[in-house]
């Protein structure tokens, strides 16, 4: 049997006790780097095993020192692992074709199923009634809403199924396919509240149900096509559009429309809200909405009778369901005591949830008078508790009572960053690698932000993040990039930073978020993200040499090469006209590889050799685009050798992109001499699994594909994000020129 250490247990434990790891350490007679392996979940990579008698001690002196009871600190991981306990109906009605249907789609082999439907349509509580019903099946369940970071969600995925697997950072996606293909039984994971990975409406950026996360997306298709026995089971608010290919064979969506007359009325009767013509026109007002009339019955359990003069006539949004429940919550929040009230708003503005500790941090009250009213918004349906012992609500409860906060909203985020900041054990000048840390700078920066001391948090992205430098070159946390990039602008409008940043961090800002974006492939965006840049810097010469280039490499990413021609050529004009030599290099490059898009080697060739009198001998991106040239042409052994004298450069800066991308150029090499290219292949796949990169995503893809050694040779190296949706068999021939 696996055993797992319950490491979320032991930072909520810790955290109560108002002890730093380092003061933790102390009073468990360890070292703090063992403790820190401890707390973040380190000890579970390769098997936790009790039996140890060095992590018996720990787990000894935990129960001591913590008060925590084994089954707290340890649980087994071989037959189900409930990281998040979804929130569950007080009462369930109604319902049976659907969990018929889940279950007989369930039943019947892999794939994905999907339960789509409004916000407080019940979905979370079918998912639920599924999970605690399967039988012969290995249980994961994870809440998108309880925890939106990904990241989180294939790590305990992970810690899951592959706990005896010893794993670097970036060998985490394929390892789970792989663990879940030998897994000796069928796993079910149930991912809850998938549309916070999804794009929410359609624009020029994401068509709506978009998964913005490639790498998540991927998986998902995958185990719609069929990963082994695998069975998924989501639900979300948008159409999951990038499983749309699946359907009827391996995906299967459930549209949850609202309960009937009979079953709301059954709803009503279990809450003990007796029959009345009063009861039955507020049931008919809410329309069959679920979470309404929860929200309704749990308003006359407060009250102690239902009130008849409750008007829900007010327009708050477009959707009349969410008009009604916001009229009902507005009721509700100007009935509940102020106390009360307080500590429902403030739970608010943590997304994840939170405990009593935390809400009392920012309430500047005892705990204790916390958790009472936090047990009495549980008893009246308000919020409901969590598997780690903190609470959380519904996202629309959520939202709504977050939004009643107003203006103390920034004074509430603003003693949460100071709690952050207090904790954060960093040495100086060190940027963070370890997950747990990173999203304690991550989550620090967001509250100072909501804080509205934009400027110290642009201090922390840049000094204990590292900036794209760090975290997108060497790390390849592009999606982490994004959510904090986009904290920076009102409304994800690039050309919108909020108030507080100056002109040096607000250029910085947009040219991070648009490398992020480009490395996501959503290059509709990152083009936004650079003209935003590219007009703040018109009037600077270095600064519009850089614009014209960064657009350039862009719109060749899309395939747009006499777009990027011109652009890049402008770019090469300035640079020349100032004689500012490294932008001049690092334009003739760009040129140069997109002439050889464009079928146009001799131009290529040239622009590659005036590069080389400018900047001499080439490294770095300029070598990759000099080698992958000579690859084209056929000169093999040139482009191998560039390549592995590029690596150990690449390697020195820690830029692993670029070390996959050399990897890439020496397989490719091998590939079209027909010789053994697999060695480079699993260092290439850890970097798109880690990073979800689009562009070496395809560039995988061109290498593990049936095309032949010729034709490989023929495809084009760039413009690589518009292929995303062809086939591979027609990559070759949308080439309108080859070489």
């Amino acid at each position: 049997m696996s055993e797992r250490f319950r490491h979320d247990v032991l930072r909520r434990a810790r955290l109560d006790l108002d002890l730093t790891q380092t003061a933790a350490a102390e009073l468990l007679g360890i070292d703090v780097r063992t403790y820190r392996r401890y707390e973040s979940g380190q000890v579970n990579e390769g098997g936790f095993l009790v039996r140890n008698a060095s992590r018996r001690e720990v787990l000894q002196r935990l129960q001591v020192e913590f008060g925590l009871t084994s089954e707290d600190l340890v649980e087994s991981s071989q037959v189900s692992c409930i990281v998040h306990a979804l929130p569950r109906a007080r009462h369930f009605v109604g319902r049976k074709d659907q969990l018929l249907a889940i279950e007989d789609h369930l039943r019947r082999g892999p794939g994905v199923v999907a339960i789509v439907g409004v916000g407080g349509s019940g979905k979370t509580s079918l998912a639920d009634r599924i999970a605690s019903g399967v039988e012969g099946m290995s249980l994961f369940v994870f809440s998108c809403y309880d925890d939106p970071g990904f990241e989180s969600l294939l790590e305990r995925a992970i810690g899951h199924f592959a706990p005896d697997r010893s794993l670097s950072r970036s060998d985490r996606w394929q390892a789970l396919a792989s663990a879940l293909v030998d897994h000796p039984g069928t796993p079910l994971l149930v991912f809850d509240g998938l549309e916070v990975h999804q794009a929410d409406h359609g624009n020029d950026l994401h068509a709506a149900g978009e998964i913005r996360a490639p790498a998540l997306r991927h998986f998902l298709q995958r185990c719609a096509a069929g990963l082994g026995r695998v069975r998924v089971l989501l639900t979300t608010r948008f159409e999951p559009i990038d499983l749309a290919a699946y359907d009827g064979d391996g995906f299967h969506r459930l549209s949850l429309a609202g309960l009937d007359e009979h079953e709301a009325a059954t709803l009503l009767e279990c809450w003990g809200v007796s029959a009345s013509p009063g009861s039955d026109r507020l049931r008919a007002s809410m329309g069959g909405h679920p979470l309404s009339l929860a929200m309704l019955c749990s308003y006359a359990v407060f009250l102690g009778e239902l009130p008849d003069d409750l008007d829900l006539g007010l327009a708050a949004t477009d959707d009349p369901l969410a008009r009604r429940l916001h009229a009902m919550l507005e009721r509700y929040r100007a009935s509940l005591p102020a106390e009360t009230l307080a500590v429902l708003e403030h739970l608010t503005i943590f997304p994840t949830g939170a405990g009593a500790r935390e809400v009392a941090d920012l309430l500047g009250g005892p705990r204790a008078d916390v958790q009472h009213q936090l047990a009495r918004l549980e008893r009246w349906g308000l919020v409901f508790k969590q598997r780690d012992g903190g609470y959380s609500a519904h996202p629309f409860v959520r939202d709504f009572f977050r939004a009643s906060l107003g203006s103390r909203a920034r004074q509430a985020h603003a003693r949460r960053r100071d709690v952050l900041r207090a904790s954060l054990e960093r040495a100086p000048g060190i940027f963070p690698e370890d997950r747990e840390v990173l999203d304690h700078v991550e989550s620090l920066i967001l509250h100072t932000v909501g804080a509205g001391d934009t400027a110290e948090a642009w201090r922390l992205y840049v000094r204990s993040l590292g900036g794209f430098e760090h975290y997108g070159l060497c790390l390849g946390e592009m999606v982490r990039g994004e959510r904090i990039t986009v904290a920076f602008l009102e409304r994800g409008d690039p050309h919108r930073p909020v108030e507080g940043l100056d002109e040096e961090s607000r250029l910085r800002l947009v040219y991070d978020r648009g490398l992020v974006l480009v490395g996501l492939g959503r290059t509709h965006a990152a083009i936004d993200a650079f003209r935003a840049y590219h007009g703040w810097v018109l009037q600077d010469p270095f600064g519009s040499i850089t614009g014209y280039r960064t657009l350039a490499y862009t719109h060749r990413l899309r395939g747009e090469w006499d777009s990027a021609l011109e652009l890049v050529t402008r770019s090469i004009d300035l640079a020349t006209r100032w004689g500012h030599l490294g932008h001049l290099a690092r334009g003739l490059a760009l040129q140069a590889a997109i002439f050889g898009d464009l079928g146009r080697s001799d131009q290529a060739l040239a622009s590659f050799e005036r590069c080389r009198d400018v900047a001499g001998t080439p490294y770095y991106r300029r070598a990759l685009w000099e080698a992958e040239l000579a690859c084209r042409l056929g000169r093999y052994e040139t482009a191998r050798s560039m390549a592995t004298d590029n690596r150990p450069r690449c390697e020195a800066r820690n830029w692993e992109g670029h070390v996959a991308h050399c990897d890439w150029v020496i397989a490719m090499a091998d590939a079209c001499r027909g010789l053994d290219h697999s060695a480079p292949l699993e260092n290439i796949r850890r970097w798109v699994e880690r990073s979800g990169e689009v562009e070496m995503q395809l560039r995988l893809l061109a290498l593990e594909s049936q095309l032949t050694p010729h034709r490989l040779s023929q495809w084009g190296m760039n413009g690589l994000t518009w292929l995303l949706d062809l086939p591979v068999d027609r990559m070759v021939d949308t080439r309108s020129e080859s070489p």
